[in-house]
Parts: C-alpha cells; sequence; structure tokens
C-alpha cells in the first residue's frame, strides 16, 4: 500500500482532537503533525498494529476502521505517483485534498485515433471503471469510443440501462492500453 512518510512516521489525515497547524497531517504511529510526507510502499501487514495503536491514543476519535478508511483514500490517490514524492494536504468544505506536483506523477501516453484504450478512476458513474473500448474519434478534449461487446453486456448487467456501442468521453478520463504486454 502507498502511505506517506516523515521523519520514519506514516502519515494520515487530520483524526486527533486540539489544536494543530492548518495544512498538516497526523502521524498515525506517533503523536504529532507533519505539513508534508514523503510517497513509500510499505507491506499491508504492517498496518493492523499502527491502526489499533493510533485509535487507542487518548486524544483520538477515530476507529481503526475510520483510520484505513483513511488510509484507503491517500493510497488510491498516490496510486500513480512516484515513490519519494514529497505531499502536502489542505482542507476543504467536504473533508481534505492531497497536494500532489504534476511531475510526480508518473506520465500518461495520450489517446489517438484507433487506439484501444480504457476507462480511467476520473470516469462516472464508477461501473465505467475499466470499461476498454477502441477510439473511434477525437473532436477536442473528447473521443467517441467503441466498447468491447463484453464491456458493453457487462455495463448493460450492471446497470440495467442500454448503453450504446460507442459513447463520448473526455480524453482526461481515458487511458490508453497496450494489450502487447
Amino acid at each position: 500500500m502507498k502511505v506517506l512518510m516523515h521523519n520514519g512516521n506514516v502519515l494520515t489525515l487530520p483524526f486527533t482532537l486540539g489544536s494543530r497547524p492548518a495544512g498538516s497531517f497526523d502521524r498515525l504511529d506517533a503523536e504529532g503533525t507533519a505539513a508534508k510526507g514523503n510517497v513509500l510502499s510499505i507491506d499491508d501487514a504492517a498496518l493492523p498494529g499502527l491502526l489499533n495503536s493510533a485509535a487507542a491514543r487518548e486524544n483520538s476519535i477515530a476507529t481503526p476502521t475510520e483510520l484505513m478508511k483513511d488510509l484507503r483514500f491517500i493510497h488510491k490517490a498516490l496510486i500513480d505517483v512516484s515513490d519519494g514524492a514529497e505531499v502536502g494536504i489542505e482542507s476543504t468544505r467536504s473533508g481534505h485534498r492531497l497536494l500532489i506536483p504534476e511531475h510526480a506523477r508518473a506520465p500518461r501516453e495520450s489517446v489517438a485515433e484507433g487506439d484501444r484504450c480504457a476507462f480511467n478512476a476520473h470516469a462516472r458513474p464508477k461501473v465505467l471503471l475499466n470499461a476498454h473500448g477502441v477510439v473511434e474519434s477525437i473532436e477536442g478534449g473528447k473521443a467517441t469510443v467503441r466498447f468491447d461487446e463484453g464491456d458493453r453486456q457487462r455495463l448493460i448487467r450492471a446497470t440495467g440501462k442500454d448503453y450504446p456501442v460507442s459513447a463520448s468521453a473526455p480524453i482526461t478520463i481515458l487511458d490508453k492500453v497496450n494489450d502487447n504486454q
């Protein structure tokens, strides 16, 4: 699992009571906060002990389940971020947002007409995630994608709606697929 580390401590979204600096993470395995953390992959087996000790703290208001949910949020946001990248945090109206430098993300190859593609994690509704197809045309920031028939049938079964053979989608939610690997 990808996590954020600072001076050997795993960071998580703020979960303790009391005053802490705005735009800071809480340390999962120690008291205190950190303004930034570095991306690192750790073994999932190490997490239960960290989560239980963090939830047992005197001023903690989070359960191990809630803390794991926060770590999964961080992991999903960091999935394409290279290890060692420095990441910050800011508070928003609806919660928190990770501040990830653009150069830290792995470069994505842009799709072109005739390319095989898959809908990525930015697709809405989420049922489209990992649906494959072929780019038929591109106009501006949108592409027309012809769904693979198997994925189209999966979408129909999952939603009860009749998905068209081709659909328009923003290029930003499409990833180029290299079937030769």
